[in-house]
Order: C-alpha cells, then structure tokens, then sequence
C-alpha cells in the first residue's frame, strides 16, 4: 500500500540514487537478528569519488522480527529534475515539495 503526498511521479533512472544496506546482527547463537541502522544525511552529498553531488531519492528497509521473516518498506520523494518540470521551475513550489516523501509499505491495514 502507497501512502502519497503531493504529485510524485516515477523519475528517470539517471535521476536517482538508490542506496541499499546489509547490516545485520545476530546473537551468539545465531537465531534473533538485532535492530541496525545506518545513517542517510538528507541533502547534496559527494559520493566515492564523484564530483557530481548526488541526492538521496530512495531508500528501502527490511523490517521483521527474525532473520527468517519480515518484508521491505520503500520510502521515496521525487528527484530534482521531476520537480523542476512538475513545478515549472518554481523555486518556492519546488522548496516545498522536494521535501515530501512517499511510504511504499504492503504491511499497513488501511480503512476506506
């Protein structure tokens, strides 16, 4: 189930970075995964030897109790160039937006 907010359309895949992380941990007997994070700064940032700064656009998570369950949460907002063309270059408008994000979640119970 998507959660939107605002008008986030599909970007070109020059656009976007897609970050993905294995961090995992488990006790010394092997059988309870523990809760890890990694940091994702929002804003420019220069990635490995790149000149071009590049904006985090994706960002996907596993979720489960166990290293034998759980599924994958996708949180999105629009690229830079989307928003220049949905908001015809407004910078305003484009401030806004470009802070909103969208929750792919198939989890959620959602009531009509």
């Amino acid at each position: 189930m998507a959660e939107r907010i605002g008008r986030i359309r599909d970007s070109a895949p020059a656009n976007d970075l897609v970050i993905r992380t294995t961090l995992q941990e488990w006790t010394t007997d092997g059988a309870v995964k523990t809760e890890t994070r990694m940091p994702v700064y929002d804003g420019l940032m220069a990635v490995m030897g790149l000149r071009t700064p590049i904006r985090a656009v994706n960002i996907g998570q596993r979720k489960g109790s166990d290293v034998t369950s759980g599924h994958y949460v996708c949180y999105r907002r629009p690229a830079l160039a989307d928003l220049a063309r949905d908001c015809n270059n407004d910078l305003a408008l484009m401030q806004e937006r470009r802070e909103l994000w969208t929750l792919y979640d198939d989890s959620l119970n959602v009531v009509d």
